[in-house]
């Protein structure tokens, strides 16, 4: 082996050696082989359908001015990443599904300019999105008379009625004037009203708040048109109105901007009612540069759009934490990845029905979709998906509840109102929330084999003094076998009687028990962990809500031996039970929530590190050196790689590892050792091989082997455990910086 050949690139090199050597040739055949047959499987899963695909269309609204507003994002990354997963699982029946997506910038011209050329795609089996009433209003004919399903994000289920076709998935504006009405009834007397002219939502409301026997009277009502600016006069008159008439509530439905602007004016007259915003949001109205929603001094109250204030989806926490994880090409706030993961599920829920479809014909797979959908109704069947368990109400709206979101002023922070209300039929009926605060002392005895842990924490409960903390079931606290009771001790340290007019109790408790866990060792020791304490209703009859604190309440450290905390949330997630209607055994479904206080630990390594990885790798380079002894002291080179290997092993059997029904990347690694010694002591025996040793160009083959691609490998596979334990999206930033063309998930490995 000459210098040259050292420079020369490998495959070259290998090729030339074995030009005339039958025995080299031999060897590079079934190297050839194995990739080959290594990559036909991959080959063949990704190799593209030839058959024409089908589509689903999918219409977003981003501002004429910008791309956002973030949820846009969110939207278009989650979806593509969904059909994606589709795609790679085989797609709808074996054919490809393609997403494309219309923008109307919120012109009403390109809403309807791009529902006629989504319709006019042959192979189009449903859309999603549309989201506002009025620009919704003038499609929804068309779109009923093409038999295609749209689900939209129109609230006002009237416009769409009489077509069979068209749902929403947000709450029809029905449900959310149940919910005013019945929170309104019982503290207002008389309501103020100041609406946006010619909006859709906004008029619904109005004729359901203005009837004759209205439990609110209606005692002012005042439109706006244009812009505020427009519109002194009026709402000059307005103000005057609400003083002369004594209005104890206000419904604001005008947006964010004029909301603020409107409320900067009432403040100034030194009007102080509770407001209710209707169209906008507290958030937008409170941060406007205008500043009058800060000005104002009232109460604010709406209808939950982004889900409850400091309180995670658990289902969607799950999903950004498992393996077949988004590998989202931004980081997006809680809202707008709730928002971009809805319309990726009613993507997954079209393209699953349509995979049903008894017939491959678009148009017949497009009714078939709207008969399913049609059996998809509340309270008899659900769609699980990743954001929320999808059904929809006799109206074509979805399912999800209205929740009252309370603000006491500007500076305070939007929670829970005390009193939720939902729907039970034809009746509304009252809910509870709980005000809660979970305080960990400590975290000790973790035991994945048993998958447990001991827990010690005051448990703050502020509710209404009908509701004792029995009323909660901590449901992963661990049973006795002996006792066939959690094992758990709860005690009330200290009790507080509200000064305000809420009439709710203050009450800590403390709780010492063992709680069961789910470890996930795919990755150890470089893993994390999910500890949680979860609670629920202790029957369904008891049901309620829970609002936790702000992050900056719950931001407190505590020590867990062998672990770091890394995140901390509060998560909840709706439960599904599966019944029987009546004794001809319909099925019926009953909803309710579950609630947990979740840490995210990081195990500390360094252990690991000192007795495994730094012996380990001692190990191996001691066989890999005892490669240049000479050939022949053959019986010196085999003790000592054979022991390397032997050691390797009795190291693996030494190790008190958590038991686990998967490789673990600590069972990769001793495979790794095993593999790379074992090659060497393979390659030392062909080194004195009496045929091999004939071969000049066979031996350089095997040096070359010996001494460059082994370590190769091993550092190879080094590299593939760190990249394997980094957070996935770290390494997606990092590969953009290095990469800008393209993501890092065709190279990237997955789940272990």
């Amino acid at each position: 082996m000459t210098i040259a050949d050292l420079n020369m690139d490998p495959a070259r090199f290998l090729v030339r050696s074995c030009k005339h050597d039958i025995m080299c040739r031999l060897f590079l055949f079934a190297v050839f082989v194995g990739f080959v047959g290594a990559g036909l499987p991959a080959l063949a899963e990704n190799a593209p359908a030839t058959e024409p695909g089908y589509t689903i269309a999918v219409h977003i609204s981003s501002s004429k001015k910008e791309n956002g507003p973030e949820e846009v994002f969110a939207i278009q990354d989650f979806v593509r990443r969904r059909a994606e997963m589709i795609n790679t699982q085989g797609g709808v029946k074996g054919r490809k599904l393609n997403i494309r997506f219309f923008d109307d910038k919120t012109d009403v011209k390109k809403t309807i300019a791009n529902v006629d050329e989504a319709l006019t795609d042959p192979r189009l089996l449903a859309m999603v999105g549309i989201w506002n009433s009025t620009r919704g209003s003038e499609v929804m004919d068309t779109v009923g008379a093409s038999g295609k399903a749209l689900i939209s994000e129109l609230s006002v289920e009237n416009l769409f009625a009489k077509h069979r076709n068209i749902y929403t998935l947000t709450r029809a504006v029905s449900d959310e004037e149940d919910v005013f009405v019945s929170f309104a009834s019982g503290k207002f007397q008389r309501l103020a009203f100041i609406g946006l002219k010619n909006d859709l939502y906004t008029k619904a409301f109005h004729d359901h708040l203005a009837r004759p026997d209205a439990k609110v009277p209606m005692v002012a009502a005042s439109w706006i048109e244009g812009e505020i600016e427009d519109s002194e006069a009026e709402i000059d008159r307005m103000i005057g109105e609400i003083k002369t008439k004594n209005a104890d509530i206000l419904f604001l439905s005008v947006g964010s901007r004029r909301g603020s602007q409107v409320l900067d004016r009432l403040a100034k007259s030194d009007i102080k009612i509770p407001v209710f915003i209707a169209l906008g949001s507290i958030n937008g109205v409170v941060s406007h540069p205008t500043g009058g929603g800060k000005r104002y001094l009232g109460s604010f109250y709406e209808i939950a759009e982004g889900g409850i204030a400091n309180l995670n989806n658990e289902r969607l926490e799950q999903l950004m934490r498992s393996p077949d994880r988004m590998p989202a090409v931004r980081t997006y706030s809680p809202y707008a990845v709730g928002y971009g993961a809805r319309y990726a599920d009613l993507v997954a829920m079209l393209a699953e029905l349509a995979e049903d479809s008894p017939s491959p014909n678009p148009e017949r797979m497009a009714d078939y979709i709207v008969d399913e959908l049609a059996k998809l109704r509340k309270g008899r069947r659900v769609w699980r998906g990743w954001a929320q368990d999808w059904t929809f109400t006799d109206a074509q709206a979805s399912g999800e509840h209205s929740l009252l979101v309370w603000r006491p002023d500007a500076r305070a922070k939007s929670i829970l109102a005390p009193q939720q209300y939902l729907r039970r039929g034809d009746a509304v009926k009252a809910v509870p929330v709980l005000y809660v605060h979970l305080d960990m002392v400590s975290i000790s005895h973790v035991d994945s084999n048993d998958r447990s842990f001991d827990a010690e924490f005051f448990f703050t409960l502020r509710a209404n003094k009908q509701i004792p903390i029995s009323a909660i079931e901590f449901t992963n606290a661990m049973w006795s076998s002996d006792s066939a009771q959690p094992m758990i001790n709860v005690r009330r340290v200290y009790e507080e009687t509200s000064s305000g007019d809420d009439d709710l109790v203050s009450r800590i408790y403390k709780v010492v028990g063992r709680f069961r866990f789910d470890p996930d060792l795919r990755k150890y020791p470089f893993d994390e962990q999910i500890f949680s304490i979860s609670f629920q209703p202790a029957t369904m009859d008891a049901a309620f809500f829970l609002q936790p604190p702000a992050d900056e309440i719950r931001a407190d450290t505590f020590q867990v031996d062998g672990w770091k905390m890394h995140s901390h949330y509060v998560g909840t997630n709706e439960l599904i039970i599966r019944s029987i209607e009546s004794a001809a055994g319909g099925e019926k479904v009953l909803p309710y929530y579950n609630f947990n206080y979740t840490w995210v630990m990081h195990r500390h390594v360094i252990d690991y590190l000192l007795r495994v990885i730094v012996p380990l790798a001692f190990i191996m380079i001691v066989a890999y050196v005892a490669h240049f002894i000479p050939t022949a002291r053959f019986e010196a080179v085999m003790g000592i790689q054979v022991t390397a290997l032997l050691s390797a092993i009795a190291l693996y059997l030494a190790l008190n590892q958590p038991a686990s029904d998967k490789a673990t990347l600590s069972d990769i690694i001793f495979v790794m050792a095993y593999a790379s010694i074992t090659v060497m002591i393979t390659l030392s025996v062909l080194e004195v091989n009496q045929t091999l040793v004939g071969s000049t160009n066979g031996i350089r083959i095997v040096n070359f082997v010996q001494i460059y691609l082994v370590p190769i490998f091993a550092m190879g596979m080094i590299a593939y455990i760190l990249i394997s334990a980094a957070n996935p999206i770290t390494l997606q930033r990092i590969w953009s910086v290095v990469w800008p063309y393209g993501t890092a998930s065709a190279i990237l490995p997955g789940p272990v």
